[in-house]
C-alpha cells in the first residue's frame, strides 16, 4: 500500500468515526440539569461520556483509531472466555437509556401498571411493554422513546379525521366536545389519550366498588351471628354499580392523569384558590422539575385546638412534599387550612414501617380527634383484655362497628413498641400490662415490696382475660398485683363514666390532596384507593391490587410487641 492509499484509508476511517459519534450524540435529546436523583446522575454521566469521546482534531481521531486497533489486536490474543466478557462490558457501556426507569415499580408490584394512566395501546400489548403516560416526569429525564410517545401526533382517537376536521357532522363528537373540549384545551393533550384513559378510569371506579362490596360482605358474614335481626334487614348491597356524572368524570380524570408512577403532582389544579403552574404547560411536565407551592396554613383563631396546640402531629407553613414509605411522592394540589373539607390524608407511624391513607368529607380537626379517641380506646382494650378489642367490630354498639376500614390502623398502634411507648409516657398506670423477660421479672420482684390487695371477684375475673405474654416474656408478681389494683380503680371510674387514660396522638398527619367541595363520596373514595394502591400503604384494609391487604403485607405488627419498651420508674408499695 502506497503512502497516498494509506492517507485515503485513514480519511475514510476518520469519516466513519465522525458519523458514528454524531449519531451517538444525536441520540441524546439534550443535556440535562443536575437533579438529585439516581436516574438523573446516570443520565448526566452518559452525557459526559459522549462529550468526552467527541474528538476536536484529526490527531485525536488518529489516536482513537490506534487505540481501537490495539484493542482488536489484544482481542485476538485473548482467551475465548475473556473475549466474551469484554464484549459484554462494551455492549453495556454503549447501550443507551431508552426509557424512563420508574423508582417505585419493581417486579413484585408490576400489576400497578393496570391502575396508571397510559398512552393508547393495543390489547395484545404485553404487561411489561405498557406505555405509561409519565405526565409528571420532566423532559430532561425522559429517554428518546418516552419523548417520541409524548410528542407524537399520530394517536388515532374515537373519531375519523373527516369528523375531526368538521367536514362531517357527528352527534357523538358534538357530545365529546361539549363535555371534554375545555379539558383537552386546558390540559393540552391529545383527544385519543383522553378517550383511552376515560375507559381506564371507568374500570377503576367499577373495580373499587366491587372490592368495597366484597370487603363489606366479608365483615357482614363475620358479624352474622352477632347482629340483631332488625339490623340484618338493614344491610343492603346495590345491584347496580354507581357511575360518575360528566362533571365528576372530568375532575376524576384530571386527578388520574397526574397520579403518576412515582409522583402525584396536579399542576393544572384550578379550584380552591389554586392556579396552574404555567398556562402553556398542560398536563405534561416540561423541562422544569415539579414545584411545591402549597402547604397547610394555620388559622389565627385562639379557640382552634389544632392550630394552637404545641403538638407536632401536623406541621404548618412548610412547603414540602410527602414521601410515602415505599418511595412514592405526593405534592399538595391546593392550599389547606384546618377548615378545609373533602381531603385525602395520610397517617405515618413513628416506627417508620407502616402508613395509612384515608379520606373524609369533613375537616381535618374532626378526623384527628376521631382517630385519637378511637385509637386510644383500642389501645386501652388491647392492653387489658385478650377478647374485647379483636372482636369489637362485631358489636353494633362498639365504635369499630362503623369504622371497619380503620381496623388494621388500630391493630398496629396497639402492638407497635414506638406507639405503646408514647402511650405509656402519658399513662404510666398501664405499664403493668407490658410483659418482661424472665430475668427482668425476677429482678422486679426482688427489688420491690409487694403489698397484697384484698381478694375481689371483680378484679380476678378481669385478670383471667389479660393477654398472654409472647414467648420468653412474663408478668412479674409485682405487675400482677398492680393489675388487680388497676381493675379495682377501673371499676370505680366506669361507674362515674370516666376514663382511666389520657388520649395521645399516635400518628403523624399529612394532607396529600384536596378535592372540590361538592364532589361525591364515590369519587373521593376511588381516588383514596388509587393513592393507597400506588403508595402501597400496609394499614389500609384493601386496595385495587387485592381484596385483603393481609394477603400482601400479613399482620400489621410484629409478634414480639413488648420488646425494648421502657417502663415508668417503679414506686415501692
Amino acid at each position: 500500500m502506497t503512502g497516498e492509499d494509506g492517507r485515503r484509508e485513514i480519511q475514510r476511517d476518520i469519516l466513519r468515526i465522525m458519523q458514528q459519534l454524531q449519531q451517538e450524540d444525536e441520540s441524546q435529546v439534550r443535556s440535562v440539569a443536575s437533579v438529585a436523583t439516581p436516574l438523573h446522575q446516570q443520565y448526566v454521566q452518559q452525557q459526559q461520556l459522549v462529550r468526552q469521546t467527541v474528538p476536536e482534531s484529526d490527531d485525536e481521531l488518529l489516536l482513537i483509531l490506534t487505540q481501537r486497533q490495539q484493542q482488536e489486536e489484544n482481542m485476538d490474543t485473548m482467551p475465548a472466555q475473556q473475549q466474551h466478557h469484554f464484549q459484554q462490558q462494551q455492549q453495556q457501556q454503549q447501550q443507551p437509556v431508552e426509557n424512563y426507569i420508574p423508582l417505585t415499580l419493581k417486579e413484585h408490584n408490576k400489576d400497578r401498571c393496570a391502575y396508571l394512566p397510559t398512552f393508547p395501546y393495543l390489547n395484545s400489548c404485553k404487561p411489561n411493554e405498557i406505555p405509561l403516560l409519565l405526565a409528571n416526569v420532566s423532559t430532561s429525564i425522559l429517554g428518546p422513546n418516552d419523548l417520541t410517545r409524548r410528542y407524537a401526533t399520530c394517536y388515532e382517537g374515537p373519531f375519523i379525521p373527516i369528523i375531526l376536521s368538521d367536514q362531517m357532522n357527528s352527534y357523538m363528537y358534538d357530545c365529546f366536545k361539549r363535555d371534554f373540549n375545555d379539558l383537552i384545551e386546558r390540559l393540552k393533550i391529545n383527544p385519543a389519550i383522553i378517550d383511552f384513559n376515560l375507559g381506564r378510569l371507568r374500570r377503576i371506579v367499577e373495580r373499587f366498588q366491587l372490592l368495597q362490596m366484597v370487603f363489606s360482605r366479608r365483615f357482614t358474614q363475620w358479624n352474622k351471628n352477632n347482629i340483631p335481626v332488625y339490623a340484618q334487614h338493614d344491610i343492603n348491597f346495590p345491584n347496580n354499580l354507581l357511575k360518575l356524572n360528566e362533571i365528576e368524570l372530568k375532575i376524576g380524570l384530571e386527578f388520574f392523569l397526574q397520579i403518576d408512577v412515582d409522583l402525584f403532582y396536579m399542576k393544572t389544579c384550578t379550584f380552591l384558590n389554586a392556579w396552574p403552574r404555567s398556562l402553556d404547560e398542560g398536563v405534561f411536565c416540561k423541562s422544569h422539575l415539579p414545584l411545591v407551592r402549597y402547604s397547610f396554613q394555620a388559622c389565627e383563631k385562639i379557640s382552634c385546638t389544632l392550630c394552637e396546640s404545641p403538638s407536632t402531629i401536623i406541621q404548618s407553613d412548610s412547603c414540602r412534599t410527602h414521601r410515602f414509605l415505599n418511595g412514592y411522592y405526593a405534592i399538595l394540589n391546593c392550599p389547606v387550612t384546618c377548615q378545609t373539607k373533602n381531603i385525602i390524608y395520610t397517617l405515618t407511624c413513628p416506627c417508620g414501617e407502616y402508613d395509612f391513607i384515608g379520606s373524609t368529607s369533613s375537616h381535618i380537626l374532626e378526623v384527628i380527634e376521631s382517630i385519637r379517641e378511637n385509637g386510644n380506646q383500642y389501645m386501652h382494650e388491647t392492653l387489658i383484655s385478650a377478647n374485647s378489642p379483636f372482636g369489637s367490630h362485631q358489636d353494633t354498639n362498639n365504635f369499630l362497628h362503623n369504622q371497619k376500614e380503620f381496623i388494621r390502623l388500630y391493630q398496629h398502634s396497639a402492638r407497635c413498641a414506638k406507639v405503646i411507648q408514647l402511650f405509656l409516657n402519658v399513662n404510666p398506670d398501664y405499664d403493668c400490662f407490658i410483659p418482661m423477660t424472665y430475668e427482668q421479672a425476677m429482678v422486679d420482684d426482688r427489688n420491690k415490696i409487694i403489698e397484697l390487695s384484698p381478694v375481689s371477684d371483680f378484679s380476678d375475673l378481669f385478670i383471667q382475660h389479660v393477654p398472654i405474654p409472647p414467648k420468653g416474656y412474663m408478668f412479674s408478681n409485682y405487675q400482677q398485683e398492680k393489675q388487680r389494683k388497676f381493675f379495682e380503680k377501673l371499676h370505680f371510674i366506669k361507674s362515674h363514666d370516666e376514663k382511666l387514660f389520657t388520649p395521645v396522638d399516635f400518628y403523624n398527619f399529612s394532607v396529600i390532596a384536596v378535592l372540590p367541595e361538592n364532589c361525591s363520596t364515590l369519587l373521593r373514595q376511588t381516588l383514596e384507593c388509587l393513592f393507597a394502591t400506588h403508595a402501597e400503604t400496609k394499614l389500609n384494609m384493601f386496595n385495587l391490587r387485592t381484596k385483603d391487604t393481609h394477603e400482601l403485607y400479613a399482620f400489621p405488627y410484629h409478634r414480639v410487641w413488648c420488646e425494648n419498651i421502657i417502663r415508668s420508674s417503679p414506686m415501692t408499695s
